[in-house]
């Protein structure tokens, strides 16, 4: 499903649903999780979406040698 234009700046917030998603369960912290450790891995996250066709998310976390 793809993402309203109004509501993809607001995508990583903690508990964010938007009021169209009724057929997809959750309780919306999923992304925000996502994007936490993306801030402490110092990785990217970015997203491409179409109402028609879906959204397709990018996540890219550094390799570290530990």
């Amino acid at each position: 499903m793809g993402i309203l234009e109004d509501k993809k700046e607001h995508m990583f917030r903690r508990f964010l649903r938007s009021r169209d998603i009724t057929s997809v369960q959750g309780t919306g912290p999923g992304l925000n999780i996502v994007a936490k450790y993306r801030e402490v891995t110092v990785g990217t996250i970015n997203f491409k979406s179409d109402l028609n066709i879906g959204t397709i998310f990018y996540i890219s976390v550094p390799h570290t040698n530990s």
